[in-house]
C-alpha cells in the first residue's frame, strides 16, 4: 500500500509512514506494526506531517495492485 497526503487542495504526494503521527506523536509506521490500526479505515483520516507547527492532514490509501 501506499499511503498519500494532500498537501494543499488536489495536490497529494506520497509520504513514509514513519513521517506521519498521531496526536500523541506515535507514528503511524508504529502502529501499523503494532496493529493498533485497522488498515481498511485509514483512508480519509487525518495525520499531522513531520512538520508539527501544520494542521493534520488528510491521507489516501493506494492499494497494491492485485
Amino acid at each position: 500500500m501506499r499511503i498519500e497526503v494532500e498537501v494543499c487542495p488536489g495536490y497529494w504526494i506520497e509520504m513514509d509512514p514513519r513521517d506521519l503521527y498521531d496526536e500523541h506523536q506515535i507514528t503511524l509506521a508504529e502502529h501499523l506494526v503494532a496493529g493498533t490500526v485497522d488498515v481498511t479505515k485509514l483512508d480519509g483520516t487525518y495525520w499531522w506531517t513531520f512538520d508539527l507547527t501544520q494542521q493534520a492532514k488528510e491521507i489516501n490509501i493506494i492499494p497494491d495492485p492485485e
